[in-house]
């Protein structure tokens, strides 16, 4: 500082050290795994410069990522104190994954992952795939893969999922009507049947379904590995009771009516009885009783039964008579009341007598 100086002489002798050489291995760990790094200069040992985000094993140079952030990892030589240093960055692992850990075929199953921003991966797609993004795995085949959830910094959790068989579809026909039953079959034995709305229809431990009240229930199939077929069965209305006269003569007609409308009439006997397929008017063909149904579109059916009765005999005798004189008419069909439509033109006995 005050620009005095003194020229010196002698002699001294630096002794100049190597460094390590570079520090191998990886450069990032995942917290709760472990890494080794490596260096070929032997003799050093290792030192963390953020034992609490991570440590080494000062001989194995095994790091043990413990929190997240960035630690300097140093590699010392005993001998001459010369060293090198690595940074090394530990990276948050995902937790564990959530939700089951069986699917089923043709069925899917949503995983899920606390730490946000993963990608989901299948180590078997010829088992199971699963949506990258989403974590929703849909059961292919039955056997086992492993799902893999990773994030951007390559840190990894997995968890092993077994994709059981579903059963076949359910067969039979999945409608029915009030107070009636329908059959559904199964071809994969060993499974049991429930109804989703036992109210309005039920079912046995055949697949027999009966109808309690108008509307919907779910009909599930259930194997004991938890994967099921199901189907919705509709339980449709019956008509209400056929109303209206239920006797008929011959080559008369009578009106049937239902307070359910839309429906079609048949008769089974036409031949006795024939009906107007919307009207409902029944025409007497010949004695004898018909079995008339009511149909909705739903196949639901009611029935009465219509008998029609046989006419009298023609009526026999003299169709003339003269003021104060009388004339006799007779049938051929016994157990008839005479009458006459204008009693003031001319009376009629029980006889016949006019």
């Amino acid at each position: 500082i005050t620009g005095c100086s003194r020229t010196m002489t002698g002699s001294a002798v630096i002794t100049i050290n190597p460094l390590p050489a570079a520090i191998g291995g990886p450069s990032a760990v995942c917290v709760g795994s472990s890494i080794t790094v490596t260096d070929p200069t032997p003799g050093g040992t290792w030192t963390s410069s953020a034992t609490g985000i991570a440590t080494i094993g000062a001989t194995t140079g095994v790091v043990n990522g413990l929190a997240t952030g960035t630690t300097n990892i140093t590699y010392t030589l005993t001998t001459t104190g010369c060293q090198i240093s690595k940074n090394i960055t530990v990276s948050a692992t995902p937790s564990a994954i959530s939700g089951g850990s069986t699917a089923c075929t043709l069925s899917t199953l949503t995983l899920t992952d606390a730490v946000p921003g993963g990608v989901w991966t299948s180590s078997s797609t010829s088992v199971a795939l699963i949506g990258s993004l989403t974590g929703v795995l849909t059961g292919v085949i039955s056997g086992t893969t492993t799902v893999t959830y990773s994030l951007g910094t390559g840190c990894t959790v997995t968890k092993n999922i077994t994709v059981n068989p579903s059963p076949a579809p359910i067969g039979g026909t999945p409608q029915v009507c009030v107070g009636f039953t329908t059959l559904l079959t199964e071809a994969t034995s060993g499974g049991t049947w429930s109804s989703s709305a036992p109210l309005t229809g039920t079912v046995s431990t055949t697949g027999t379904v009966g109808g309690i009240a108008a509307g919907t229930t779910v009909v599930k199939y259930m194997l004991p590995t938890g994967c099921y077929s199901d189907v919705v069965v509709t339980v449709n209305p019956l008509p209400s009771a056929i109303v209206g006269p239920f006797t008929v003569c011959v080559n008369s007609t009578t009106t049937l009516t239902d307070t359910v409308t839309g429906g079609a009439w048949t008769s089974a006997s036409p031949g006795i009885a024939v009906i107007g397929g919307a009207s409902g008017t029944v025409t007497g063909m010949s004695a004898g009783t018909a079995l008339i149904t009511y149909s909705l579109g739903s196949g639901c059916t009611t029935t009465a039964r219509v008998t029609v009765n046989p006419l009298p005999a023609v009526i026999t005798g003299t169709a003339q008579v003269c003021v104060g004189l009388t004339t006799t008419l007779s049938d051929i069909t016994p157990g008839g009341a005479w009458s006459t439509s204008t009693p003031a033109t001319g009376t009629v006995s029980g006889g016949g007598i006019v």
